[in-house]
C-alpha cells in the first residue's frame, strides 16, 4: 500500500527545514537542493510542492508570521491581569528566547531578501496591529494616560520593540529574557494611570 503523505504538513516540513537553513547559514544558502536535503526529500518532491524557490520562501515566510499570529491570539485568550498579557502580548514580537530569536533571524533575512525581489508582501502592519491593539486595550480598560499622543506613543513602542529585536539578536548575552521584559514593564507603566 502506497504511503500515504499529509501535504499541508509537508508543506510545513519544507517551511522549516528553510528557516533552519537560513538561520544557520542565511538566505543565499537556501537552495532548494539544501532544502530537499534538509527535509530528506528529492529536488522533484520539493518540486510538487513549491515549483519555485520564490513560492517556498514567500509560504515560509507567511507561515513564520502566521506561527506568531497563533500564540498572539493565545495569549489574549489567556485569562491573565491586563497589564500582563499587554506584557506577554509585546515579548511575544521580540527576540526573548530559542525559537523568537531563530524566527526574528529569519524574519529579518526574509526582509532583506524581499527588498531586492518583488513579489514579497512586506507588510510591517502586523507589528503595528499588536501594538494597537496594547494601546486600545490599555484605553478600554481605563489605562491609559489622559495626556498620551496616541500616534506617538504607537511610534514611541515600535520604535523600542524594533531596537530591542535588533539589539537582541545581536547581543543576546546582555538582553536576556528577563531584561528585555523590564524595559517592556517600564515603558508600559510610564502610559499607564496609577491609582
Amino acid at each position: 500500500m502506497p504511503k500515504k503523505v499529509d501535504h499541508s504538513k509537508r508543506r510545513e516540513q519544507i517551511a522549516k527545514s528553510t528557516w533552519e537553513i537560513i538561520s544557520q547559514k542565511g538566505i543565499e544558502q537556501a537552495t532548494t537542493r539544501k532544502i530537499a536535503e534538509e527535509t530528506g526529500i528529492s529536488q522533484s518532491a520539493l518540486r510538487y510542492y513549491f515549483p519555485t524557490r520564490k513560492e517556498l520562501l514567500k509560504f515560509a515566510m507567511e507561515l513564520l508570521k502566521e506561527n506568531v499570529g497563533v500564540r498572539i491570539k493565545k495569549i489574549m485568550e489567556k485569562d491573565l491581569p491586563v497589564l500582563e498579557k499587554l506584557v506577554q502580548l509585546l515579548m511575544e514580537i521580540t527576540p526573548y528566547n530559542d525559537i523568537s530569536r531563530k524566527e526574528m533571524e529569519v524574519w529579518f533575512a526574509f526582509i532583506t531578501h524581499g527588498r531586492k525581489e518583488d513579489g514579497f508582501d512586506l507588510n510591517y502592519d502586523d507589528v503595528l496591529k499588536v501594538i494597537e491593539l496594547v494601546l486600545t486595550t490599555l484605553e478600554e480598560n481605563d489605562l491609559l494616560k489622559k495626556d498620551i499622543y496616541r500616534d506617538i506613543e504607537l511610534e514611541k513602542l515600535y520604535s523600542i520593540l524594533d531596537g530591542l529585536a535588533i539589539h537582541a539578536l545581536f547581543n543576546p548575552e546582555r538582553y536576556t529574557q528577563s531584561y528585555i521584559r523590564s524595559i517592556i514593564e517600564n515603558h508600559l507603566m510610564s502610559m499607564v494611570v496609577i491609582d
